[in-house]
Protein backbone atom coordinates (compact mmCIF):
# COMPACT_ATOMS: atom_id res chain seq x y z
CA UNK A 1 0.00 0.00 0.00
CA UNK A 2 1.43 3.35 -1.04
CA UNK A 3 0.57 6.86 -0.68
CA UNK A 4 1.35 9.39 -3.88
CA UNK A 5 0.60 13.05 -3.42
CA UNK A 6 2.08 16.09 -5.17
CA UNK A 7 1.41 19.64 -3.86
CA UNK A 8 2.46 23.40 -4.17
CA UNK A 9 2.01 26.84 -3.11
CA UNK A 10 3.45 30.11 -4.19
CA UNK A 11 5.34 31.94 -1.57
CA UNK A 12 5.83 35.79 -1.70
CA UNK A 13 9.31 35.14 -1.10
CA UNK A 14 12.34 35.37 -3.58
CA UNK A 15 13.57 31.96 -4.61
CA UNK A 16 16.69 31.83 -3.12
CA UNK A 17 15.36 32.71 0.25
CA UNK A 18 12.65 29.99 0.62
CA UNK A 19 15.44 27.34 -0.64
CA UNK A 20 17.81 28.95 2.00
CA UNK A 21 14.97 27.94 4.34
CA UNK A 22 14.16 24.66 3.90
CA UNK A 23 17.78 23.64 3.46
CA UNK A 24 18.68 25.46 6.86
CA UNK A 25 17.25 21.96 8.56
CA UNK A 26 17.79 23.52 12.22
CA UNK A 27 15.30 25.52 11.77
CA UNK A 28 12.47 23.13 11.11
CA UNK A 29 11.56 22.81 14.95
CA UNK A 30 10.89 26.96 14.94
CA UNK A 31 8.47 26.88 12.29
CA UNK A 32 7.10 23.28 11.14
CA UNK A 33 3.57 23.22 12.56
CA UNK A 34 2.10 20.68 15.37
CA UNK A 35 1.89 18.01 15.88
CA UNK A 36 5.25 17.51 14.11
CA UNK A 37 8.24 16.92 15.89
CA UNK A 38 11.64 16.65 13.50
CA UNK A 39 15.28 16.10 15.15
CA UNK A 40 18.46 16.24 13.55
CA UNK A 41 19.98 13.12 13.32
CA UNK A 42 23.45 13.49 11.55
CA UNK A 43 24.11 17.18 9.43
CA UNK A 44 26.24 16.98 6.82
CA UNK A 45 27.98 19.87 5.70
CA UNK A 46 27.12 19.21 2.05
CA UNK A 47 23.24 18.50 2.76
CA UNK A 48 23.53 15.10 1.12
CA UNK A 49 23.46 12.35 4.01
CA UNK A 50 21.59 14.90 6.40
CA UNK A 51 19.22 12.54 8.34
CA UNK A 52 16.33 14.06 9.70
CA UNK A 53 13.60 12.18 12.46
CA UNK A 54 10.27 13.36 12.22
CA UNK A 55 7.10 12.61 14.33
CA UNK A 56 3.31 13.60 13.48
CA UNK A 57 2.16 12.67 16.97
CA UNK A 58 3.41 9.92 19.53
CA UNK A 59 2.53 7.23 17.11
CA UNK A 60 3.72 7.63 13.40
CA UNK A 61 7.61 8.41 13.34
CA UNK A 62 9.83 7.43 10.33
CA UNK A 63 13.86 8.95 9.51
CA UNK A 64 14.79 10.49 6.36
CA UNK A 65 18.26 11.13 4.56
CA UNK A 66 18.23 14.05 2.10
CA UNK A 67 19.80 12.12 -0.74
CA UNK A 68 19.93 14.54 -3.23
CA UNK A 69 20.01 18.55 -4.00
CA UNK A 70 20.34 20.75 -6.80
CA UNK A 71 20.63 24.90 -5.60
CA UNK A 72 17.51 26.41 -5.69
CA UNK A 73 15.73 23.42 -7.75
CA UNK A 74 15.15 20.11 -5.85
CA UNK A 75 15.72 18.57 -2.38
CA UNK A 76 15.53 14.78 -2.64
CA UNK A 77 14.76 13.07 0.79
CA UNK A 78 14.92 8.79 1.00
CA UNK A 79 12.08 8.17 4.11
CA UNK A 80 14.52 4.97 5.30
CA UNK A 81 13.27 3.87 8.22
CA UNK A 82 9.86 4.26 10.17
CA UNK A 83 6.56 4.25 9.41
CA UNK A 84 6.82 5.57 5.91
CA UNK A 85 9.52 4.15 3.50
CA UNK A 86 10.18 5.97 -0.23
CA UNK A 87 11.05 8.72 -2.00
CA UNK A 88 9.78 13.15 -1.43
CA UNK A 89 11.20 15.78 -3.57
CA UNK A 90 11.03 19.68 -2.81
CA UNK A 91 11.45 21.42 -5.98
CA UNK A 92 11.70 25.18 -6.70
CA UNK A 93 10.32 27.43 -9.15
CA UNK A 94 11.24 30.99 -9.23
CA UNK A 95 8.82 33.99 -10.94
CA UNK A 96 8.46 37.50 -10.40
CA UNK A 97 10.12 37.88 -6.60
CA UNK A 98 7.77 34.60 -5.67
CA UNK A 99 8.47 30.81 -5.23
CA UNK A 100 6.19 28.01 -6.42
CA UNK A 101 7.21 25.22 -3.68
CA UNK A 102 6.08 21.55 -4.52
CA UNK A 103 6.49 18.52 -2.95
CA UNK A 104 6.11 15.49 -4.08
CA UNK A 105 5.19 12.24 -2.47
CA UNK A 106 5.63 8.39 -3.04
CA UNK A 107 5.66 6.48 -0.07
CA UNK A 108 4.91 2.60 1.16
CA UNK A 109 3.13 2.45 4.75
CA UNK A 110 5.83 0.31 6.38
CA UNK A 111 3.81 0.00 9.59
CA UNK A 112 1.23 -2.59 10.09
CA UNK A 113 -1.63 -0.62 12.06
CA UNK A 114 -1.03 2.44 9.67
CA UNK A 115 -1.64 -0.24 6.85
CA UNK A 116 -5.07 -1.08 8.33
CA UNK A 117 -5.86 2.00 9.02
CA UNK A 118 -5.31 2.91 5.14
CA UNK A 119 -8.26 0.75 4.38
CA UNK A 120 -10.76 3.49 5.59
CA UNK A 121 -8.50 6.60 5.51
CA UNK A 122 -6.64 8.59 2.26
CA UNK A 123 -3.66 9.37 3.61
CA UNK A 124 -3.01 11.22 0.10
CA UNK A 125 -5.61 13.36 1.04
CA UNK A 126 -4.24 13.68 4.53
CA UNK A 127 -0.82 14.34 3.78
CA UNK A 128 -2.43 17.07 1.09
CA UNK A 129 -4.31 19.00 3.96
CA UNK A 130 -1.11 18.99 6.21
CA UNK A 131 0.84 20.03 3.41
CA UNK A 132 -1.10 23.66 3.11
CA UNK A 133 -0.35 24.04 7.03
CA UNK A 134 3.27 23.31 6.24
CA UNK A 135 3.23 25.73 3.52
CA UNK A 136 1.59 28.02 5.04
CA UNK A 137 3.89 27.87 8.05
CA UNK A 138 6.90 28.33 5.81
CA UNK A 139 5.82 31.66 5.03
CA UNK A 140 4.78 33.00 7.84
CA UNK A 141 8.26 31.87 9.58
CA UNK A 142 9.66 33.74 6.83
CA UNK A 143 8.01 37.08 7.42
CA UNK A 144 8.76 36.97 10.65
CA UNK A 145 12.25 36.00 9.90
CA UNK A 146 12.15 39.21 7.84
CA UNK A 147 11.01 41.65 10.05
CA UNK A 148 14.02 40.32 12.25
CA UNK A 149 16.67 40.85 9.84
Amino acid sequence: MSITAKDSKIINYPLEDVYRTLTDFHSYPRWYPKPFKIDILHLDSHATGTTISIENGKLVKWTAKISDFKPNKLIAIDYIDGAWLGKTFWRFEGENGKTKVTLEIDLEINSPWLRSLSKIMNFSKVHSKQMQQVFNALELYMGKKKLED
